[in-house]
């Protein structure tokens, strides 16, 4: 099926040029992954989300059952968590530890318990998320 005016925030790799249908239209080889808000560090270069992601996967992916990342400011961001069960004080210290490293100095990170994350209208949320510069805007 073409996608026409169809954004949906995916990155993709390009397929052959024609579908083996015979329709002549570019085709997808495979879904590479989703377009996030780069966050900015102290010093004005670029944070990886997905150096952010690897953090989260590492140490905290069997209490937290949702997150994001919101960066509020230069120096600032924030994680929403909501809670498949409660974690423990170290568990808590190491996420903070292994963020701010991540982050590096200049940014302060903050977790904050929540019930609930919004969901976009698309039914989906965005896991990164900058307030100050978007990809999105």
């Amino acid at each position: 099926m073409p996608f026409i005016r169809y954004e949906t925030g995916d990155f993709v790799v390009r397929g052959r040029d024609s579908c083996a249908c015979g329709l002549p239209f570019p085709t997808i080889s495979r879904i590479s992954g989703r377009k996030y808000d780069f966050f900015r560090a102290a010093d004005g270069s670029q944070i990886s989300p997905h150096r952010i992601l690897d953090t989260v996967q590492m140490d905290a992916m069997g209490w937290i059952a949702r997150y994001q990342f919101i960066q509020q400011a230069s120096g600032r961001v924030v994680m929403p968590i909501v809670l498949a069960v409660t974690p423990s004080d170290e568990q808590l210290a190491m996420l903070s530890g292994r963020m701010q490293s991540v982050l590096g100095p200049g940014v302060e990170f903050e977790y904050q318990i929540v019930d609930e994350i919004a969901i976009a209208p698309g039914g989906k949320t965005r896991r990164f998320k900058s307030e100050i510069e978007s990809d999105y805007d």
